[in-house]
């Protein structure tokens, strides 16, 4: 029990008492031996008796013993809560204490916690302490941290669905009608809070709620009356009476907040002493390093099962956790030499960056027939790793990679078979017969094409068959090889992956939350119905999907027209505006927009052949730009993961970064990137229905915009309308690509 007011009076009482039973038993213990002892036979000798516990049990049973006032006077130096649990020790003393003679001892019990207030007007001393500090239902056993103060009570969630009622409902379920509803409502306890009414589990409402019971006998008060005048009296003092009320339960909850926000201090201030004591117990160990970069926001150490307890420290329960301490600190001392490294390596990669910008700008030209490691993927070459990882005291410069640099080639094949070996696995099927020349040529079929699953959304099959997808995004990114080589997810990551790693050799201009990551095969997923698709639309080009390549049908002059969309009206004129596809952009659209009516597709499908566009077909303005490559960014923080869409923003890019560069030139200050289509500014071609009607003004409108758009292109970069297809054809160099001898493991 916690003893405060005046412990040294109680102290002396209970001192006088328990010398006093002493006395007594020991008293009654030696007349009862001396007349029981027995008469024990001539030489034997009797058995020692076992020594005793040496604490007397029922040593307070005497306590009762003591004159009553004597008795009250030592209760008035515990606690009110100790009271509490003393009442529900035995009988003897809850009828002592629950007898009116105790109150003054519950008042001075009171008044040894400062400003702990009084009893709510008709509550006694005892049921006032059990509100306030027995952490139960008032209905039931559960528990229930938070008292209501304002209606007198503690509830749990499923009682107060049941005991509980809101002031709107009493009101519409008022039966008297001499009496107004306002009347009623302001006649009980209210507290305007959130509680759950009816079912418990659903959500809660924040609403006045009363007491039924409250309730029910005010209603029974009010009818028990025979005379208005009665009646208007007792509604007059009983408001009076809720009024009193009202300010004491505010009293109280300003009392009981202080109390929690007190105990909450208690308890992190314990906490926070046994952290420390922990710590200095580490530091004495040899820790002291590894504990100091721990910081005040992030403390690992704090959450420790064994740490956060609210128990001080002593030196028998620090031995109990010493162990398991030790280890936690062993390792956060690998952790903190790891982040060490890996801090000094980090430092050392712009070097690494430098020998590799020079080696890839002295060694690559454009158009692209290959492709190269990103400085994440070269990092991490064998020969590369050695010499970062040299020790701290070694300076590493430009000449530490002399001998890494006639290695580089080298590294770059081997690391080109790896990735080449890995697609194979996944898109061809295994066979051993097969040729190298073969397993080239159907890797770089058109019927092999993938997906990027971080670019590509889909839209909920039972949704979109309903339709009810007009606020869903469902988009499809197909990746043909060698496009799949360098789309931007194969090469970048979202950062929070490598939050622990500050490299800056990583950052990214676009998109800011990736970085540059080592090559990965995590987004590439295949797709069966894409793949039906695309084999149908080989076949509408008259070709053979076992053997047509991608760069086979990038050549194919073939335009599609899809019957399924609907045709823009013209404003002013009988003429239509529709959209002519190229065959991967044709794949895309079907996908994307007639996704359940791919099985008969190729009936709403017309092609046409090069040169077979019909004479009332105008052509508007390409579609679709090409998608460009800064040479000047490579590997550097202002590169984009993602291309520049056309020459407007691959010129914005040059002006706003690369000022000094006055007239930027294709393959010399950008490039089309690898596995780009050889036409893609046209993958879509707007054409116009033009009916017998139409008027020769309306012709040569659309034909003014049409020159107009082709002749920005030329002035921008100097091109002609039809480039020339070696520029952006990019046949991949497959020799360094492919080595069978090298194991995928290495």
């Amino acid at each position: 029990m916690n003893i405060t007011g005046n412990p040294e009076v109680f102290h002396t009482c209970y001192f006088t008492l328990t010398t006093t039973m002493s006395i007594r038993k020991k008293r009654k213990t030696a007349t009862s031996s001396a007349s029981n002892e027995p008469v024990s036979a001539p030489g034997r000798s009797q058995p020692a008796k076992s020594k005793g516990s040496r604490r007397l049990r029922g040593k307070l049973s005497a306590l009762l013993e003591l004159p009553l006032d004597i008795l009250l006077e030592i209760f008035g130096f515990l606690l009110p809560l100790d009271l509490l649990h003393l009442s529900r020790l035995n009988k003897d003393f809850r009828k002592v204490l629950m007898s009116k003679l105790s109150i003054g001892a519950w008042q001075a019990a009171r008044q040894n916690l400062p400003n702990f207030p009084g009893p709510f007007r008709g509550m006694s001393e005892p049921a006032w302490v059990n509100l306030a500090f027995i952490a139960e239902c008032h209905f039931c056993t559960r528990t229930v941290r938070n008292p209501d103060m304002y209606l007198m009570t503690r509830v749990c969630p499923p009682c107060a669905s049941e005991r509980l009622i809101r002031t709107r409902v009493l009101e519409a379920k008022l039966l008297l009608a001499h009496v107004s509803a306002r009347d009623v409502t302001g006649l009980i306890p209210a507290h305007c809070t959130s509680y759950r009414s009816g079912d418990h589990t659903g959500p809660k409402q924040w609403d006045w709620w009363s007491l039924h019971s409250d309730y029910d006998a005010i209603c029974a008060k009010l009818l028990s009356f025979e005379t208005s005048e009665e009646r208007s009296k007792f509604i007059t003092n009983q408001k009076a009476l809720v009024s009193e009320d009202l300010k004491h339960s505010r009293i109280c909850e300003i009392w009981n907040t202080q109390r929690a926000s007190e105990r909450y201090r208690e308890i992190h201030q314990g906490k926070k002493d046994r952290r420390q004591a922990i710590y200095n117990k580490l530091k004495e160990l040899g820790y002291e390093e590894d504990l100091k970069g721990i910081r005040p926001c992030f403390d690992p150490l704090a959450e420790h099962p064994q740490v956060k307890k609210n128990v001080p420290l002593t030196e028998r329960g620090w031995a109990k956790i010493r162990d398991e301490l030790v280890t936690w600190a062993e390792d956060r001392r690998a952790s903190r030499l790891a982040w060490e490294h890996q801090t000094l390596v980090n430092s050392r990669k712009p070097i690494v960056l430098s020998v590799f910008r020079q080696y890839k700008n002295d060694r690559a030209h454009y158009p692209v027939t290959t492709f190269f490691p990103s400085v994440a993927d070269f990092s991490r070459f064998l020969p590369i790793t050695e010499v970062l990882n040299l020790p701290s005291d070694v300076e590493v410069n430009e000449d530490s990679f002399a001998t890494v640099i006639s290695q580089i080639p080298e590294l770059c094949r081997i690391w080109r078979g790896q990735i080449k070996r890995k697609l194979i696995k996944l898109l061809l099927e295994p066979d051993p017969e097969r040729s190298r020349d073969e397993t080239i040529h159907q890797l770089q079929l058109a019927c092999n094409v993938v997906i990027c699953s971080h670019c590509s959304e889909f839209p909920d099959t039972a949704r979109r068959r309903r339709g009810q997808s007009a606020n869903q995004t469902f988009s499809v990114m197909p990746l043909f090889y060698p496009q799949m080589l360098s789309h931007r997810c194969m090469r970048a990551s979202d950062h929070t992956v490598f939050k622990s790693i500050k490299d800056g050799t990583g950052r990214l201009k676009y998109p800011e939350w990736h970085i540059r990551a080592p090559w990965s095969m995590e987004y590439i997923a295949e797709n069966d119905k894409l793949r039906s698709i695309v084999q149908c639309i080989v076949k509408m080009a008259n070709l053979d999907p076992a053997t047509t390549t991608v760069a086979e049908m990038d050549a194919d002059e073939s335009l599609f027209a899809c019957l399924l969309c609907e045709k823009q009206q013209l404003t002013e004129s009988k003429s239509q505006m529709f959209i002519l596809y190229r065959w991967r952009e044709l794949a895309r659209h079907i996908f994307q927009s007639h996704f359940y009516a791919t099985v008969k597709f190729t009936r709403h499908v017309h092609k046409f052949d090069s040169g077979e566009l019909p004479a009332n077909y105008q052509n508007v303005g390409p579609v679709g730009p090409i998608m460009f490559q800064c040479v000047h960014c490579h590997d550097l923080p202002s590169e984009s993961a993602d291309n520049y869409n056309g020459p407007e923003e691959i010129t914005k890019h040059m002006n706003d970064l690369h000022p000094e560069v006055t007239t930027p030139k294709l393959n010399k200050d950008f490039y089309v990137p690898l596995g780009e289509p050889s036409e893609a500014h046209k993958g879509r071609i707007v054409v116009m229905e033009l009916s017998n009607d139409t008027s020769e003004e309306l012709r040569v409108t659309y034909k003014c915009a049409l020159e107009t758009c082709l002749q920005s292109c030329q002035s921008q970069f100097g091109w002609e309308t039809d480039p020339d297809p070696d520029i952006h054809f990019d046949e991949l160099n497959e020799d360094d690509l492919l080595d069978e001898d090298f194991d995928d493991d290495s």
